[in-house]
């Protein structure tokens, strides 16, 4: 039945004043204080009895949370929070179905579609309960759950699956029973399998198990960062930044978080990406005990995670962040850390793009630079516009140029010292987008101590890598398997370490918590086909409590004890090289 014509005619009212109301926002995205904040307070305000097109309620949504992100003053943000809480039920009321320009937005009271690993459905089961279920559609869950559904029943149980009176739906929902919801019966089951958590998490992969979660306080509407003082914007935004002299700043100590603290800044992060479809190990493997919480300049919060141990990767070290200004989550991000080297990635939410980007991507710099004593920062090409159409229309490259990034490979960075001297040569002149491709052939480099000093690299001087490249690692060790052990792997990993734990005097290795174990016999491989018997016992001890911090509480300790080991890096290096008997080979 049609909707009377009042209604029908309010609507169109309605969506003609919320789309006045959308463009005279975003264009003070730049502009704040005195009469600026005065005109952000009346059109926000203007809006608290309108509705609108779910695709203008999404743009207007996404300028009022870029108010509370970057408030003028107290009244602007107030005012701001309310008309979100507001969106909220409006979006509610909203269709939820798939092709709606709602879904998928993140905003509370519209649904998420996504696929995640075990562990974080999980938390989502557990956080928000009845809201996340599979994502049914016409009975079922895909094909792919159809032949996952046997490993989950018990065996006389499967050919009632083949009854034509239930759907898929039908069956779950009756052997879901007393466990609250069919998704958190599928995850009781598959633990009742005694999965490792590796397989476990392919299994899932594999038969794209998607979700639907209604979102409520976990969206990106509402989550919110501890309180904080506010930072208010008051003059015209920083859009440059001199990156050394950000590094050199001392970084504050961290915020007292306790356990408690952490688990709660754990949970922020996981609504923030989760929200979005999004997913990083350090968030969905949090170690609450290596949890720290920077509260920075300019009302930035940057939080920063280390994994689990059980899950940490087996040589580098993986720290992930989340960033906030004003309590608002605004980027999220890791670094992959070894020896001194860290290649960083950073990811500005869509919204909040316009803002401080240099001024939040300096202050991450700053976090891992101090915190994991980096002394080089990588880039990885995607960042810059490597499959990444958006990037290079951005012209993304040349942010990292400005802030001191130069091209690993020395004719790129020649190209790049020339193109960006016709770009101040001739007003108006932008990169063709063939030129920024030839780009993302090399990754970018900081020479963070060079910056500090405020000086600029030459191509003449070149890139030095200080750190071993992991691949080239890898395929060393496939080879010495090969040479040495005939490819048995087994007979490798056990005479490795009876080996390493001999040469390093390891005697208490029983007496070492499990997951020190484990770190210490994932690399033990490695350490044995890299081992020097001319190394003095110094060297050797602090090496055998690097290769144990793997796997200890805080994986930062390894990460800091192997930048003390120019002895054992010089050895991975000269391993490395054989990695080409394996590719001739």
């Amino acid at each position: 039945m049609k909707p009377p014509l009042l209604a029908r005619s309010t609507h169109r009212v309605y969506s003609a004043c919320m789309r006045d109301l959308v463009p005279p926002l975003a264009a003070l995205r730049r502009e704040f204080g005195g009469p600026a904040a005065a005109r952000k307070l009346r059109l926000i305000l203007a809006a608290s009895s309108r509705a609108g097109t779910a695709r203008l309620l999404r743009a207007w949504h996404d300028e009022v949370l870029f108010c509370c992100a970057y408030p003028d003053d107290p009244a602007v943000r107030r005012a701001a929070e309310r008309e979100l809480r507001r969106l909220a039920l409006l979006a509610r009321a909203r269709t939820s179905a798939e092709t709606s320009p709602l879904h998928n937005s993140g905003i509370a009271g519209t649904t998420v579609t996504a696929s995640f690993s075990p562990d974080l459905l999980g938390w989502l089961v557990e956080r928000f309960g009845p809201a996340v279920n599979l994502a049914w559609e016409d009975g079922g869950a895909g094909t792919a759950f159809e032949e996952l559904l046997p490993l989950l029943a018990l065996p006389p149980e499967t050919d009632g699956l083949l009854s034509q009176r239930l759907t898929t739906e039908d069956w779950v929902r009756h052997a879901a029973s007393g466990h609250g919801s069919a998704l958190a019966w599928l995850l009781h089951r598959v633990e009742t399998l005694r999965l490792t958590p590796e397989v476990r998490d392919r299994l899932f992969a594999a038969h794209d198990l998607f979700i639907r979660w209604q979102l409520g306080s976990g969206s990106r509407t509402l989550t919110r960062f501890p309180p904080r003082p506010l930072f208010l914007q008051r003059h015209p935004l920083t859009r440059h930044v001199v990156l050394g002299e950000v590094l050199r700043d001392p970084l504050p100590r961290p915020v007292s978080l306790g356990r408690l603290g952490a688990d709660e800044i754990i949970d922020i992060a996981r609504a923030t990406l989760a929200a979005r479809a999004r997913e990083t190990d350090p968030v969905t493997f949090a170690n609450p005990a290596e949890t720290k919480l920077f509260r920075l300049e300019r009302g930035v919060d940057i939080a920063l995670f280390g994994i689990q141990p059980a899950r940490r990767l087996p040589i580098e070290s993986y720290f992930g962040f989340v960033a906030a200004r004003n309590r608002v989550p605004i980027a999220y991000g890791g670094g992959w850390v070894f020896f001194g080297r860290c290649e960083i990635g950073v990811n500005l939410f869509e919204e909040f793009r316009g803002g401080e980007s240099a001024v939040i991507f300096g202050q991450v710099l700053r976090a891992y630079r101090q915190h994991y004593r980096v002394r080089q920062f990588l880039v990885d090409p995607y960042q810059f516009g490597k499959d990444n159409t958006e990037a290079i229309r951005s012209g993304a490259f040349w942010f990292y140029y400005r802030l001191g990034f130069r091209p690993t490979d020395t004719a790129l960075w020649r190209l790049a010292d020339q193109e960006f001297g016709r770009i101040h040569a001739q007003p108006g002149y932008r990169s063709p987008a063939r030129t920024l491709r030839r780009f993302t052939a090399s990754k970018l480099f900081l020479d963070v101590p060079l910056a500090e000093q405020g000086k600029t690299p030459s191509p003449e001087r070149g890139w030095e890598p200080i750190a071993p490249d992991l691949t080239e690692l890898g395929l060393a060790l496939t080879g010495w398997i090969e040479r040495h052990y005939q490819g048995d792997r087994e007979a490798a990993a056990r005479d490795a370490t009876q080996r390493v734990n001999r040469w390093l005097r390891a005697a208490g290795l029983l007496r070492w918590t499990p997951s020190e174990q484990q770190g210490w016999q994932r690399l033990a491989p490695l350490a044995a086909a890299c081992f020097r018997s001319a190394w003095a016992g110094s060297v050797r001890d602090a090496l055998r409590d690097a290769l144990r911090a793997k796997g200890g509480q805080r994986e930062r300790d390894y990460a800091l004890r192997l930048q003390r080991l120019p002895e054992f890096r010089a050895a991975l290096e000269t391993f490395s090289r054989t990695a080409r008997q394996v590719v001739s080979a």
